[in-house]
């Protein structure tokens, strides 16, 4: 097939997948394309890296990074803030609900005070904060869950065609060149294999658990959506294995087999203490054993980890303080980056281990608040899976519940070998939109104003009902009846 009808035929394609959910989801606001389009760029390429990109040939110019970019994420950041603003957002909820994140954020500010660089500290601080202000447009939507779903259902509907129409059509864009080995790789619309594999992490972990929603969730998931899901799993499937990237198949499979594991009423009632009972025979495997350096070789790598254990000891090697760390996302700037890119060629930016990277960056205080999130993102995604609200709604609401989980396993798993908790990486940005959560005073109040209506008195007798609470107060007085 020529690219040029290929091409058109994709662009088709993601056109009518993209109208279709949007007739699909009326009550899902508009505002929701701001954090698309910044999930769309993170996940791919920066905006720097389409029209040339900028040389990071010395630490210097990766210290000013692209004005280009930042314009279009503060652009992005301000225009969710107007949004989250408008919405009138209980901040108090907020961080009561999310104590372990807003501890995070506090003290990375703080940590800018001793950093080498803080005005690079704190320009990186902010983006990662408008993270939280891009979720909370997700979260504060009057149907979060509907528009959750819309926004990750989107992503993949753009990028999954786009990597495939790349790679087969356009190998000058969808394919490049190993840092490590040399080696020609796929890298679809992202920039390297882990990209790519990350982008089918979090694409193919979402979609499998929409297969399971069930009939009482056909509101939310159609047969056609289902052919669809089935359609893009493929396409995952097989941009997974171009990738030839380790750590994300490894996560996949982990994620995968936790969203399996949830058809088993067994595993959904004890799923906390089936993983503490893994983790345990995992570490006296790697403990007692030489497993580990056979599992590595039986997924065709070597036992240095295409030399991430090479770098580890380097970064040993330089100096920085154990309890609070160099400062914000300033490791790898100055004096220290340039040392290291002297020897490896290249040109290392990260870790390449999201614990040992945030240890660097934050040292022991900053591991522990990383724990805690964590652990506050898993208690809150357990919780929701145990959900017992009626159908259809509880249908969407663990399966959501269950991708959440998952991906937070397979997070942990993808982060020894790559550091996400980082940045703008993806895997960062859907960390707190799994783990972030907010219950506004405003939904406890819409039921007197729904009871408004029905009697007709009251000033806010016209206050349209959330759809949510109008089927769990039917669902109430069906109760009370019988």
């Amino acid at each position: 097939m020529p690219p040029v009808l290929a091409s058109c035929l994709c662009a088709v394609f993601v056109v009518w997948l993209l109208v279709r959910d949007v007739r699909q989801n009326p009550g899902v606001s508009h505002a929701l394309w701001i954090p698309l389009i910044w999930l769309l760029i993170i996940a791919s390429r920066m905006p720097s890296e389409w029209f040339g990109g900028i040389n990071m040939a010395s630490g210097a110019a990766y210290l000013d990074g692209s004005p280009l970019d930042r314009n279009i994420f503060l652009a992005l950041i301000l225009a969710g803030a107007i949004v989250v603003l408008r919405r009138s957002v209980s901040w108090g909820s907020f961080t009561i609900g999310n104590r372990a994140i807003t501890l995070f954020f506090l003290f990375t500010f703080l940590s800018i005070l001793w950093s080498d660089f803080p005005l690079v500290a704190f320009k990186r601080w902010h983006k990662v904060f408008g993270h939280v202000i891009l979720v909370l447009v997700v979260l504060t939507d009057r149907e979060p869950n509907l528009a959750l779903t819309a926004l990750l259902r989107r992503c993949a509907y753009v990028l999954i065609p786009l990597s495939v129409l790349y790679i087969k059509y356009y190998p000058e864009l969808g394919r490049g060149f190993d840092n490590w080995t040399g080696a020609a790789v796929n890298t679809g619309i992202t920039t390297n294999k882990n990209a790519l594999g990350n982008l089918c992490l979090i694409t193919g972990l979402f979609l499998l658990a929409m297969m399971f929603v069930g009939p009482k969730g056909k509101r939310f998931m159609t047969g056609l959506d289902r052919y669809i899901g089935v359609v893009f799993l493929f396409m995952i499937g097989w941009l997974l294995i171009m990738a030839q990237s380790s750590t994300a198949l490894v996560s996949t499979v982990l994620g995968a087999s936790t969203i399996l594991g949830f058809r088993s009423a067994m595993f959904r009632r004890h799923v906390s203490g089936l993983l503490v009972t893994a983790c345990v025979v995992v570490g006296l495997l790697l403990t007692l054993t030489n497993i580990k350096d056979s599992f590595i070789a039986g997924l065709g790598e070597d036992t240095t980890l295409t030399g991430r254990t090479d770098l580890w000891d380097d970064i040993q090697k330089i100096p920085t303080n154990s309890l609070v760390g160099v400062g914000f996302e300033s490791f790898w700037l100055g004096e220290r980056v340039e040392t290291l890119w002297r020897k490896y060629w290249w040109r290392p930016n990260q870790a390449h281990n999201g614990y040992y990277e945030m240890y660097l960056n934050l040292g022991w205080i900053g591991l522990l608040l990383q724990g805690a999130m964590i652990l506050s993102g898993y208690r809150k995604a357990r919780k929701q899976t145990l959900d017992a609200r009626p159908p259809p709604e509880a249908a969407l609401t663990r399966g959501l519940a269950e991708f959440r989980l998952a991906f937070l396993l397979a997070l942990v798993a993808y982060n020894v070998t790559d550091a996400t908790f980082k940045a703008l990486h993806p895997s960062f940005f859907l960390f707190f939109l799994v783990s972030l959560e907010y219950c506004p005073a405003l939904v406890s109040a819409a039921v007197p104003s729904w009871r408004a209506e029905v009697s007709g008195h009251g000033p806010q007798a016209s206050v349209p009902q959330p759809r949510s609470i109008a089927v769990a107060s039917r669902w109430t007085r069906t109760a009370r009846s019988s």
